[in-house]
């Protein structure tokens, strides 16, 4: 029998003692298993609820209860023995942890307040999709087909709060089911029902079926934060939320979190945002400097490699080079810098990496009509099992086969010595 809707302490009598999956008639200290009372103030785990912990007491023992579950809708009590030993139908008091129990009523009843406010801002669609009530924080899944605005969750949020300061009674009723149907009674994802039902009303805007523990009056909730609002599958959305001081302890990490950035920037109040808008507009323009000063420290550092791999063809300055791990933008930067140290000419660059070439070609002006980047790009493209093309000045293109960049730039040359001479 669970006792707990009015009181957290009673005494029961130890019914059943269950240790490694096994009946037994003692549970030693420093041992742990699951006891059976015939009655109980412990809630067991249902309806998105976590079961209650605390301490079971008697002259002879002192236990931890851990958790508490149902099997086969009886009671169970998972508990380390401290000190003593417990015995079968020995009687002993049973003292739920009043703080957490509190804390959780506050979630749920707050859960409930939630649904309501919810289906009051988004619509009548909204039904619910699962829940997790513990002393922490609760957890509330509802089926809408859309993230919500910051202006809904505003709103929702202001609806609660004002529930909750208007401090309302709940009332709770067991009844025919039938007649919770008749009253409109909202039922809760997961929960089976009987003929007889517990009916939690809060005044004339929520009624639900729910077995689970509730604050007296609203205004026991305090104060209701919603901490997040994220979608878990197509058409279901889930949020989490605080409460009681937990709540207003997350206001005040986030106002602190607030006032150490405006003394640490050393601006007013109100001015954070137009603040972090310029230091990411100045960092942007300073990493593009850094970029720029980078790519010309690349370019100088390889000038000399650059200058030794130039062959001399025909009057035609060639330049071949492969760079690892350099993409088609990053290519074309350097090609910019290598650009100006050729008059008459033709610069081949190869970015190599992940066995993928990226390749880029560049003619000066006074040869194309002679010899053309993109012709140059369709002959060698196939070689590294890709493609490209562009235009007599300019062509670019890709492949898969990094094995045969230096067949790349040996066609190159040949190709060169052809049209070069005519």
């Amino acid at each position: 029998e669970f006792i707990g809707y009015t009181s957290i302490k009673g005494e029961g009598k130890i019914l059943k003692i269950v240790k490694d999956g096994a009946l037994v008639e003692v549970l030693k200290e420093g041992e742990s298993g699951e006891i059976i009372f015939d009655k109980t103030p412990f809630y067991a785990e249902s309806g998105g609820q976590v079961g209650d912990k605390g301490v079971l007491k008697s002259k002879d023992f002192e236990a931890e209860v851990t958790d508490t579950k149902k099997k086969l809708d009886i009671i169970t009590h998972y508990v380390n023995v401290k000190k003593g030993e417990i015995r079968l139908n020995e009687s002993c008091e049973l003292i739920v942890y009043e703080n957490p129990r509190f804390l959780t009523a506050a979630n749920h009843t707050a859960t409930h307040l939630l649904q309501y406010a919810l289906r009051s801002v988004l619509g009548a669609h909204v039904k619910q999709a699962g829940s997790l009530v513990n002393s922490d924080r609760l957890r509330f899944d509802f089926t809408h087909f859309k993230n919500l605005t910051n202006l809904e969750i505003a709103e929702i949020e202001d609806i609660v709060n004002r529930k909750i300061r208007e401090n309302v009674k709940l009332k709770i009723e067991i009844m025919n089911i039938d007649r919770a149907k008749e009253l409109g009674a909202m039922a809760l994802f997961g929960e089976k029902y009987g003929d007889l039902v517990r009916v939690v009303n809060i005044g004339d805007f929520s009624i639900e079926l729910c077995g689970g523990t509730h604050v007296k009056r609203t205004g026991d909730i305090g104060f209701f934060k919603i901490i997040s609002e994220t979608s878990i599958a197509s058409g279901v959305r889930r949020i989490e939320a605080f409460t009681c001081q937990k709540a207003i302890d997350y206001i005040r990490t986030i106002e602190q979190d607030y006032l150490s950035s405006i003394n640490f920037l050393k601006i007013k109040k109100g001015d954070l945002l137009q603040k972090i808008e310029s230091l990411i507009d100045e960092n942007k323009k300073l990493q593009k400097e850094v970029e720029k000063i980078n790519q010309k420290f690349a370019a100088e550092s390889l000038n000399k490699d650059i200058e030794n791999s130039t062959k001399n063809i025909n009057g035609v300055k060639l330049v071949c080079y492969s760079v690892s791990n350099k993409n088609q933008k990053e290519l074309r930067n350097l090609l910019d810098i290598l650009k100006g140290k050729i008059d008459r000419g033709v610069i081949l660059l190869a970015g190599i990496g992940d066995n993928k070439v990226s390749i880029i070609i560049s003619v000066t002006k006074n040869l194309t009509d002679k010899i053309k980047a993109g012709d140059i790009m369709k002959k060698i493209a196939p070689l590294i099992n890709g493609k490209g093309g562009g235009r007599p000045e300019m062509a670019q293109g890709g492949g898969t086969d990094a094995s045969k960049i230096n067949e790349v730039f040996k066609e190159v040359e040949q190709y060169i010595e052809l049209f070069s001479t005519k």
